[in-house]
């Protein structure tokens, strides 16, 4: 049996996930006075989804959650005798379809042979991606955001209560865990939050709690984290904004909010269909593409946003932001391609200050993703 590492869950910062209001655990449910039941308990992970079928997800996507709660379940049986690799490596078993690739979530993927040959491709570029960063996720991140703020003479982000949204299986929590004094971990997969859980205890880490919730209606108490990351999630969502209002909601006043979002016209190859200049291929002749260079047959569950629409929807809400792609200071990228690194020195040489107007104004709509800051204002702008 593998040794385990008791984690002090944060169940006092627990909401309904619908009215707000405090919750209670009786016999391993969680209910709202006055929506009755809305969660249980599963070992030390809060399942706020366990009566919910299917998520509506963007570009009329629909997740059917079934399949997952059963791997996940599956998942728990084997936890406390297996490792993180082991419970991945069976997973991706159970998720594998007859062509020998690990099913999409999110939308179908076609079986024809260009299509089966484009996804083996995809997963290959995938697998490498992943080696070259390994657990870097969250130092990343964090060192991007901090040194934008210093760029930008913001005071740092305080070190106190961070909530990871749609973190998938848990590669940022390493990061997170080392510089928040607790981490809240929230994912609408039961089986990508076993994992996660699988991680962090492999690593030793204690300081988390685990929660699967969709992360548009996060059952947690408004204005509590010094730091709300989401990160690759807003293109997969049904509606944007309810996403960035969550976000801002579960940040307090001295905290940050922080979106990292995949863009819709990106001069290199997009990661989730791998097209340069995605956005502004036409319809009709995007979609023959995708199948070529994704396997996929349609668009369902992911929804691009382009830097406008971004903007637009991070202005929707109570905070004001700042987006960029690299910041000023930047000492290391998660991937140590020759190009990252050129623009890394580029950033802190002599011309620093132009490289950085050419990277984070002129070339911004183009960038290949895009890092957006937000600070709660702390009284809702005047009509």
């Amino acid at each position: 049996m593998l040794k385990g590492v008791t984690k002090p869950v944060r169940s006092d910062l627990f909401a309904c996930p619908s009215c707000k209001s405090s919750l209670v655990l009786t016999n391993q449910t969680w209910k709202c006075s006055g929506c009755g039941p809305v969660g249980i308990q599963r070992q030390d992970i809060a399942d706020f989804l366990y009566d919910i079928s299917t998520i509506q997800l963007a570009n009329s996507g629909q997740w059917d959650l079934a399949d997952d709660t059963s791997l996940g379940l599956e998942l728990l049986e084997l936890f406390d005798q297996h490792s993180y690799a082991e419970l991945r490596n069976q997973a991706q078993s159970s998720r594998t379809t007859k062509s020998g690739l690990v099913s999409d979530p999110h939308a179908q993927l076609l079986n024809s042979q260009l299509a089966i040959w484009a996804q083996r491709r995809f997963s290959r570029r995938y697998e490498r991606v992943s080696s070259e960063v390994g657990r870097n996720h969250g130092q990343q991140i964090l060192h991007k955001v901090e040194t934008r703020l210093q760029d930008l003479g913001r005071p740092p982000m305080p070190s106190n209560l961070a909530i990871e949204l749609g973190g998938g299986d848990g590669q940022y929590l390493l990061g997170f865990a080392e510089k928040f004094e607790h981490v809240v971990f929230v994912d609408g997969s039961l089986a990508n939050v076993v994992l996660a859980k699988a991680l962090a205890r492999d690593d030793g880490i204690a300081n988390i709690t685990f929660v699967r919730a969709d992360i548009t209606a996060v059952p947690i108490s408004s204005s509590t984290f010094s730091m709300v990351h989401a990160n690759g999630v807003i293109e997969h969502v049904n509606t944007p904004i309810a996403l960035t209002t969550e976000i801002v909601r579960l940040t307090n006043t001295s905290g940050y909010s922080v979106v990292v979002s995949p863009n819709r016209n990106p001069i290199t190859f997009e990661p989730h269909f791998r097209l340069p200049l995605f956005g502004l291929i036409p319809r009709l002749i995007r979609r023959p593409l995708i199948v070529i260079a994704r396997g996929k047959g349609s668009e369902a569950g992911t929804d691009l946003l382009s830097l406008r629409r971004l903007r637009n929807t991070l202005l929707q809400t109570n905070a004001a932001w700042d987006v960029f792609v690299i910041p000023r200071g930047i000492d290391s990228t998660a991937r140590q391609t020759r190009l990252r690194s050129i623009i890394a020195r580029s950033m802190r040489s002599p011309v620093g200050a132009v490289a950085d107007w050419l990277i984070n104004r002129v070339f911004l709509p183009i960038a290949h993703s895009h890092i957006a800051i937000g600070q709660r204002r702390q009284y809702p702008p005047t009509p």
